[in-house]
């Protein structure tokens, strides 16, 4: 409601500054040819292009901002720039048939009839509605958290990213086809910025790196380093990251290509990384609080939790544990609807806690619109990627296994105001994206695909898929998901 009231003040301020320059300039020229009209328009045209060129390559105009001043202001200014914009974004993502229906209109009724079948294009409200359809003949879904998910995929652009990766598998092959070529790799694919965090290893060392592979599948290596730069972009429109959106792509890939030189290592801190280990430890969870926020979960029976998730953390549990219960827990925002069970027990004079979490096929295998294989490629990717193992994290059968403790955390974005930090941060998540490819291509093959890219890529390249992704989140805004088939 509040950004429609601002849309709508700005609708008022844009139609208010038309009335007025057309008006002055309709007097100014006479009642020949409408000057008034034409001066707004154009003048309308150039700023809206100024806006998103400022709103989409630095952290000047916030998300909100970004929606007064197009679609409020601008849109009441002119009458034709948002259309523009909108055909010039079609034929940006290569979508050349709803560019070309948008810059005529037609005249006869066949030239009609096409005009509505290109438009017939998915929106980001059927596909979510064909994807979750999808993903409740794999798994069990909870409808109260899909209808919080929803909620949540509206407060921002990042956190509609982080659970939207049906919609970026969608979308990512025809916006970014000219990246379609590059090596296939087990890439992560549901990768960005808040999906790193710190474990303890079978030493008890504290390690880092992506903890999260639910949507790992083969796809070519440029696919994770767009996508964790575009997460950067809106990490940084948001303020989580004090960096500059070019310098920050630059980072991950700096990292993405020293780690590969150096054929990967994996991130034990407590003997390498100064930097990193300094972020992270001095921002690992108060342990006060972090059992305080279990404490509050609501006590589940045992015969409500599914069998699969019990046997799996039956077998995660120390013998002599006691004071045992379970709840269902919800965390994260892309996995956000699968069931997730939490045991919380006593064990030897302190509190412990695994997770059990439904794995589900990638949403790649939707996207792709096959009806093949839809195993997890889960195990498969912990094997080979070149890191220090967590002990704790298992996939069993159906069930994602893991450890829950206040050093099993993320480096939370809003703790680094420091552009240095942030840049460091960065340069070790496009190294730790190469410790997880080299676990199934080679280095040498990789880096050289990577010297025959142009400069600039990678961030011109995220500039397209950010554009995406603020659409769809703009879009999810007002219309409501249709009704399942």
């Amino acid at each position: 409601m509040e950004r429609f009231l601002w849309i709508c003040l700005g609708g008022a301020v844009g139609t208010g500054a038309r009335y007025l320059l057309s008006g002055w300039l309709a007097g100014f020229w006479g009642p020949g040819l409408p000057i008034g009209t034409l001066a707004v328009n154009v003048v309308g045209s150039f700023l809206l292009g100024v806006i998103m060129q400022v709103a989409l390559t630095t952290a000047l105009i916030s998300p909100g901002l970004r929606l007064f001043l197009t679609t409020g202001v601008m849109g009441g200014f002119t009458t034709y720039s948002t259309l523009n914009y909108e055909t010039l974004r079609f034929f940006e993502e290569n979508a050349w048939r709803l560019g070309a229906a948008t810059s005529y209109v037609p005249s006869r009724p066949e030239d009609e009839e096409m005009v509505i079948k290109s438009s017939a294009k998915p929106t980001i409200q059927r596909a979510t509605a064909s994807y979750e359809a999808w993903l409740g003949e794999h798994v069990t879904l909870v409808p109260e958290d899909l209808a919080h998910k929803h909620d949540l995929l509206r407060s921002a652009p990042f956190p509609f990213l982080r659970g939207t990766y049906y919609r970026w598998a969608q979308l990512w092959p025809r916006v970014c086809s000219h990246l379609k070529g590059a090596r296939e790799v087990l890439a992560v694919g549901d990768l960005h910025v808040e999906n790193f965090g710190t474990w303890r290893d079978a030493e008890g060392r504290l390690a880092w790196g992506i903890n999260d592979f639910d949507e790992t599948w083969r796809l070519p290596y440029t696919h994770d380093l767009v996508r964790l730069a575009t997460s950067a972009h809106l990490a940084i429109a948001s303020g989580g990251l004090a960096v500059h959106p070019k310098k920050g792509d630059a980072a991950i890939l700096d990292g993405y290509r020293q780690g590969l030189e150096a054929g990967g290592r994996p991130f034990v801190l407590a003997e390498h990384w100064a930097e990193l280990r300094r972020l992270a430890v001095d921002r690992l969870a108060d342990p006060r609080r972090f059992w305080q926020k279990l404490d509050g979960l609501e006590t589940m029976p045992a015969e409500r939790v599914a069998p699969g998730a019990l046997k799996a953390l039956a077998k995660v549990l120390p013998a002599g544990h006691a004071a045992l219960r379970y709840a269902h827990r919800i965390a994260g925002v892309g996995s956000l609807g699968r069931q997730r069970f939490v045991a919380l027990a006593d064990w030897t004079g302190g509190r412990i806690a695994r997770e059990a979490k439904a794995m589900a096929p990638s949403a790649c295998v939707w996207a792709s619109g096959a009806a093949g294989d839809t195993a997890s490629r889960y195990s498969e990717v912990l094997a080979g990627a070149v890191r220090c193992p967590d002990p704790w994290l298992t996939a069993r059968r159906r069930w994602i296994v893991r450890r829950l403790a206040p050093d099993c955390s993320r480096i939370e974005l809003a703790d680094l105001p420091r552009e240095q930090d942030a840049e460091h941060l960065l340069r070790a998540m496009g190294w730790e994206t190469a410790n997880v490819h080299l676990g199934s291509a080679g280095a040498q093959e990789l880096l050289r695909d990577l010297a025959s890219r142009p400069p600039g890529w990678l961030h011109e390249s995220a500039l397209q898929m950010l554009a995406v992704v603020q659409a769809d989140w703009e879009s999810w805004q007002g219309a409501a998901l249709p009704p399942p088939a």
